[in-house]
């Protein structure tokens, strides 16, 4: 069995027996495909479970502290692992905890998360770090394809503030929906207008661009095939019963 199977098995193995508790509300029929808690040893991130290079320096990107440091424009290397492939009519649901631990160069923006094709290397779904609008230390942004303008959140962040990060591409419309720290679907929401249609996903990445000067750590990354599978797993965790489960399985 592979590392990425051996883990799957033993975090849905924590899971049913957090459910069995009652530490968690039920998820049955949830079709989650990607779960990552970054439950690894500080180091590389790439190698560990199905993260792989696709570009840039190896072994630059770490974990560190059960995080993935994402380090923007000192650092060059983009990363990715997979999950079953997604159709060219589908909606597929990302959720990441954030921390934006500095931001000291934004510029224009650049995007540090996206979907991702292993056939022709499409990245829909970008997930943007981009200068405040209002005063503010940073805004974050969403944009479907190279081909669309980025659109911005309409308010500000601080510097060490942690968020839940909820993105989804429409591959029937070739459109991108951003929230952050929503509560439901319905919660605000920021929509990247259409670009390439029908795209078939199969990976996710982190990607350290050339556009910024920011350091992003990213926590609980979860890839569903609706709204309710990737919040119902990514919740922000700090005072829960599963976030002490986390900690102590980390």
């Amino acid at each position: 069995m592979s590392k990425t199977a051996t883990r799957r098995s033993a975090f849905l193995a924590t899971t049913a027996a957090v459910l069995a508790l009652g530490l968690l509300p039920a998820i049955a029929g949830a079709a989650v495909l990607l779960y990552e808690p970054f439950n690894y040893p500080d180091g590389p991130l790439n190698g560990q479970g199905g993260w792989t290079n696709h570009s840039g320096v190896l072994d630059q990107m770490q974990v560190v502290s059960g995080q993935a440091d994402v380090i923007m424009n000192s650092q060059s290397e983009d990363l990715n692992t997979g999950y079953a492939a997604r159709g060219a009519a589908d909606k597929t649901y990302v959720s990441l905890t954030v921390t934006v631990a500095s931001a000291t160069s934004l510029a224009s923006g650049d995007y540090f998360a996206h979907f991702r094709s292993s056939a022709d290397f499409v990245y829909p779904g970008r997930i943007y770090i981009g200068p405040p609008l209002a005063g503010g230390e940073f805004t974050f942004g969403i944009r479907e394809t190279s081909s669309v303008p980025i659109v911005w959140w309409g308010s500000d962040f601080s510097i060490g503030s942690t968020h839940q990060i909820i993105a989804q591409y429409d591959a029937a419309a070739g459109s991108a929906t951003l929230w952050v720290d929503p509560v439901s679907e319905a919660s605000p929401s920021i929509v990247s207008p259409a670009g390439a249609a029908g795209d078939l996903i199969d990976q996710y990445a982190l990607r350290e661009g050339s556009g910024t000067l920011s350091e992003q750590l990213v926590d609980d990354i979860v890839v569903g095939e609706t709204f309710g599978d990737v919040i119902s797993l990514a919740t922000p965790t700090a005072l829960t019963s599963w976030g002490r489960i986390k900690a102590a399985y980390r």
